[in-house]
């Protein structure tokens, strides 16, 4: 998508670099989706020789190794719903753009019969508690900042960022308690 004639220079620059910033979201999803992988693989491969395994960790390092990867796991969850969640907004950002800048979108807008206070609550009449109260609040805060929409990405990015590196972490330490825990089985 091109310069968006309704947004300023300035908006239009920083429209660019958020949408460009965003396509780090899908890799970091596919990390996720490897480290999701390798975690579910080492569980399954503990539980299905629990026996074994537990004569050579103890008790302990078993039990925490394991949350710590069942932990890393559900955060690997969240990063990918981001991911998916980004992505989507994305393209509906990019579509909405595209089909307001064309003549029919132009008509389509020249045409609107609602006041700003209704075409809120028709949009987000059709989501159910408490989604359709955040979509409330974009539709306000859109309408003062162009670029709101871009910017709630951006946050949600931050959070997928911030989730993948607790994922590897939770992984790590997982594996180190594993590691660690073997010979000590008393």
């Amino acid at each position: 998508m091109g310069q968006i004639k309704y947004l300023s220079a300035d908006q239009n620059l920083q429209r660019l670099a958020f949408t460009n910033t965003l396509t780090m979201a899908n890799p970091m999803g596919e990390y996720a989706t490897w480290l999701l992988t390798g975690t579910v693989t080492i569980i399954g491969a503990i539980l299905v020789n629990i026996e074994n395994v537990s004569k050579i960790l103890s008790i302990s390092a078993l039990h925490w190794g394991l949350t710590f990867l069942v932990g890393s796991m559900l955060i690997g969850v969240f990063v990918k719903q981001c991911g998916i969640a980004i992505a989507s907004g994305l393209s509906t950002i990019d579509t909405m753009y595209s089909e307001m800048e064309n003549d029919a979108g132009q008509k389509m807008l020249q045409e609107l019969t609602l006041n700003s206070e209704d075409l809120k609550g028709a949009m987000s009449s059709a989501f159910l508690w408490p989604i359709s109260f955040f979509v409330k609040k974009a539709c306000e805060k859109s309408a003062t900042d162009f670029l709101a929409s871009e910017k709630r990405l951006i946050k949600l990015l931050c959070i997928q960022i911030y989730l993948t590196w607790a994922q590897g972490i939770f992984g790590m330490i997982g594996l180190l308690i594993l590691a660690f825990g073997i010979g000590n089985n008393t």
